[in-house]
């Protein structure tokens, strides 16, 4: 019967499947297990890499196998045998695919470049290969597709400038390492907060109330950033504090050297061994500002500081009975009879008539 010459092929695509599904339950699991519990990175991206892979590839040689004995023409087996060529090529662009977006990305961690774009490029790249090596595997001549690619890259070009431009501009931003995954930046327009990614059309930035902006990577590659974590997180600032005239500089100077110190010492955010300083900012009419500076390991870490600074020294200042500044105005209010009439202008006496009030 016919069916019974079917038995063996059959037979042995399903075997090919069971061995798959054990090297996938016993092998690849057991390996994701492994990287999990040594925190090893490079088992954990092999791991991710051949994730249904073993089956993929048992199934194909068992379907190699399985048209050997099957009962198809001979021009049916050679087709079988090309698609199980291009289906392994693409298994292996598949696979070369997620190992290179992986290491990327792991390096990219490492060093503080996490950024889609260049998985995207690389990702891109090899299925482009891929392709053109299937293509060649079953005899389509790849040198008339490259010449289209070629002619039509150009005209993709100048329809997508806009695109292009973002693109280079992210790699540029990249390459240059001013702007990183991860740091703190403020641009000139105001938008601040930390660089969560550059893709290959914007960068993405979260905000302190934890929002998104999204800026297109050639406006922030022509624009002014101010990035707050290079070429170091650790940053300084200065805490303005101002008493009224007449206090003593030399006592106001060492109570808020004192609790500087104190907070600078005691806060988490504040690096430790630095030495505040305490310094005339300036002279108001109505206070003298003195400068208090400190440093902190991070760019947030100063808003705690700044409130523990301010808690201290307002403690401090009303325990030396330091005062505070209030600003006066002196207002003087020209209906008043108690007050000299305004003076008169000479010119002006001389244009009135005797007799009479000036107009």
């Amino acid at each position: 019967m016919i069916w019974e010459t079917w038995v063996s092929p059959l037979a042995i695509l399903g075997g090919g499947f069971a061995i798959g599904l054990a090297l996938e339950w016993f092998g690849v699991r057991r390996l994701r297990a492994w990287a999990a519990r040594t925190a090893s990175p490079n088992g954990d991206l092999i791991a991710t890499g051949l994730r249904g892979m073993p089956i993929l590839w048992s199934t194909l040689i068992a379907l190699h196998l399985a048209l050997t004995v099957a009962p198809v023409s001979p021009e049916l087996r050679v087709i079988g045998q090309r698609m199980l060529v291009v289906g392994i090529v693409i298994s292996a662009t598949w696979l070369a695919m997620r190992v290179a977006t992986g290491v990327i990305g792991a390096r990219g961690g490492q060093e503080g470049r996490g950024a889609t774009i260049f998985a995207n490029i690389a990702r891109i790249a090899v299925l482009v290969i891929g392709v053109l090596v299937a293509f060649q595997t079953l005899g389509i001549q790849i040198a008339p597709i490259l010449t289209a690619l070629g002619v039509g890259g150009l005209a993709v070009a100048l329809a997508l400038q806009p695109t292009l431009s973002n693109l280079f501009s992210g790699i540029q931003i990249l390459m240059t390492r001013k702007i990183n995954p991860g740091d703190f930046i403020r641009l000139s327009s105001g938008e601040e907060g930390f660089v969560t990614d550059i893709s290959w059309r914007e960068t993405t930035i979260r905000t302190l109330p934890n929002n998104l902006v999204m800026i297109p990577n050639a406006n922030l590659a022509t624009s002014q950033v101010t990035n707050y974590s290079l070429p170091e997180p650790e940053i300084g600032f200065a805490v303005t504090i101002a008493v009224a005239h007449g206090s003593d500089l030399a006592v106001v100077r060492a109570a808020l050297l004192e609790e500087a110190i104190a907070v600078q010492s005691g806060d988490p955010g504040a690096v430790p061994g630095f030495v505040p300083a305490v310094l005339i900012g300036g002279i108001s009419e109505s206070a003298v500002e003195l400068l208090v500076v400190m440093r902190t390991k991070d760019f947030l870490g100063q808003g705690g500081m700044k409130s523990a600074l301010y808690e201290r020294v307002l403690a401090r200042l009303a325990r030396d009975g330091i005062q505070l500044p209030v600003p006066t105005r002196t207002i003087i209010h020209r209906g008043d009879p108690k007050l000299p009439p305004p003076p008169v202008d000479e010119g002006e006496r001389a244009a009135v008539a005797p007799g009479s009030t000036p107009g």
